[in-house]
């Protein structure tokens, strides 16, 4: 089975089942817009912003430290939920989406398999929470880990002295290293799901699994990353243009309103062309994030089973 058929069969499974895309617009809410974003803003900034201006010495360790213990000191309640509750909120939606991703990951090995029943597809998914979460976190840890690294090599040790060397630094090593580490990181994850739902594996079962795959069919899974992430790509720039041609009237209606003093009308239009783009990216975004989870796990279980093709296999086997 090559690449094409793969997605073709993915997309044809998320059509079949209304559920799957319901799955596939959670996860592109709350991953593209909500609580993953603004925990991935702050794991960056930590990551990468707070080390570069310690070292660069904006912001003094020491002071930053006795700030936060002075706060907690003085007002230990307001600072306590300051921080608690936007953190519960993001925790919450964050367990949606893996519980989302989850279940679009069984129900597509379940229809693959043919026995997909929602209720069952959904029990099955929430049994298995605390292994997605462990999965997730590690996929965390590895990529957050790699990228606190070179930052630190980056900004600490190089950036101290030579700033504008260090920033080079970080991005040939980011591009480099990082995206196809950020790609593969991604695709173990969704692969060792496969493992974890789909055939009931412990957690440490569907890592193992999931590199034994990848690593026998590593021709075959370099293609595919390839092609997704191409076709994530694709979809972004469709997406944009697509925002941009139907939002486009809006605007300018908009403009004319401003200019002939009509405030009122000229809101109302501004808000339609808000709601327009936000509404073409979440269909994007609910199309690519159904299409890779769903590719990939009918990926997994081809090559489970030894039905793999692929082009590059087919050439260095030559």
């Amino acid at each position: 089975m090559s690449y094409r058929t793969i997605i073709k069969a993915a997309c044809t499974i998320a059509l079949r089942y209304p559920t799957l895309l319901v799955a596939g617009f959670l996860v592109a809410l709350i991953v593209g817009w909500g609580a993953s974003s603004a925990l991935n803003q702050l794991g960056e900034s930590l990551v990468m912003d707070l080390p570069t201006q310690i070292a660069s010495g904006r912001i003094p360790l020491r002071s930053l430290a006795t700030n936060i213990i002075t706060t907690f000191n003085t007002k230990p309640v307001q600072a306590t939920l300051s921080v608690l509750i936007p953190l519960s909120i993001i925790i919450f939606f964050i367990l949606i989406a893996i519980l989302a991703q989850g279940y679009l990951t069984l129900g597509t090995g379940a229809a693959v398999q043919g026995w997909f029943q929602r209720n069952v597809v959904w029990r099955r998914t929430k049994s298995r929470l605390t292994s997605l979460i462990g999965l997730a976190v590690l996929g965390q840890i590895i990529s957050k880990g790699f990228l606190a690294l070179i930052t630190f090599i980056s900004f600490v040790l190089i950036g101290a002295r030579t700033p504008e060397m260090g920033q080079i630094v970080f991005l040939v090593v980011f591009f480099v290293l990082g995206l196809p580490l950020g790609l593969a990181v991604s695709a173990l994850t969704k692969v060792a799901s496969v493992f974890l739902l789909v055939d009931k594996r412990s957690l440490s079962a569907s890592l193992g699994g999931a590199i034994r795959l990848l690593l026998e069919h590593w021709l075959a899974a370099v293609e595919f990353i390839i092609v997704l992430f191409g076709l994530t790509i694709a979809t972004g720039i469709v997406s944009v243009l697509t925002a941009l041609l139907i939002s486009t009237p809006s605007i300018l209606i908009s403009i004319i309103a401003a200019n002939s003093k009509a405030i009122g009308t000229a809101h109302f239009f501004e808000v339609i062309a808000v709601a327009l783009t936000i509404l073409v990216f979440l269909l994007g975004g609910t199309m690519i994030s159904t299409t890779l989870t769903n590719s990939w796990t009918v990926f997994t279980l081809t090559a489970r089973d030894g039905g793999i093709s692929s082009w590059l296999k087919e050439k260095f086997q030559r």
